[in-house]
C-alpha cells in the first residue's frame, strides 16, 4: 500500500524526511513500528519511575535507563528536540543511580512524548 503524506505531517516531519533522504515510505514504516512498539516501552518507564522498591532500585533504574534509551531510538529519526532529547537526561539520571532526577525528567516530558507518539502513529492511520 502506497501511503503519501498530507501536507501538515509533511512540514512537521520535515526534517526527519531530509534524515532519511524524503524517503516517504520509509517513514511511514517506521511510524509502524514506533506505534507498535512505543506504548510497552512508555508503559515500562511509567512502572519503573513509580516503584519503590529499595531492594531492587539500582536494577529498576537500570531497566529504566535501557528502556530509556530504546525509547529515544525509536523517536529520533521523528525528532530531535524536545522531548526527545530531554530523555538523554532521563537514561543519565538512571544509569547513574538518581532516582529522583529520572523521575522528574520522565514527569517533564511523558505527556509530550505521548503526543510525539500520537502524532507519528498518524502517519500509519491518517487523522
Amino acid at each position: 500500500m502506497t501511503y503519501s503524506l498530507t501536507e501538515m505531517q509533511q512540514r512537521r516531519f520535515a526534517d526527519a524526511l531530509k534524515r532519511i533522504d524524503g524517503d516517504a515510505e520509509l517513514l511511514v514504516t517506521m511510524a509502524e513500528i514506533v506505534s507498535e512498539d512505543s506504548v510497552e516501552v512508555i508503559a515500562e518507564l511509567d512502572q519503573a519511575v513509580s516503584e519503590v522498591d529499595p531492594e531492587n532500585v539500582d536494577r529498576r533504574l537500570q531497566q529504566a535507563a535501557d528502556a530509556g534509551h530504546s525509547l529515544k531510538g525509536m523517536l529520533s529519526t521523528f525528532e530531535t528536540g524536545f522531548p526527545v532529547d530531554t530523555l538523554q537526561r532521563f537514561i543519565t539520571a538512571a544509569r547513574e543511580g538518581d532516582r529522583q532526577v529520572a523521575i522528574e525528567t520522565w514527569i517533564q516530558c511523558r505527556e509530550p512524548i505521548q503526543a510525539l507518539t500520537v502524532e507519528i502513529s498518524q502517519l500509519v492511520r491518517p487523522a
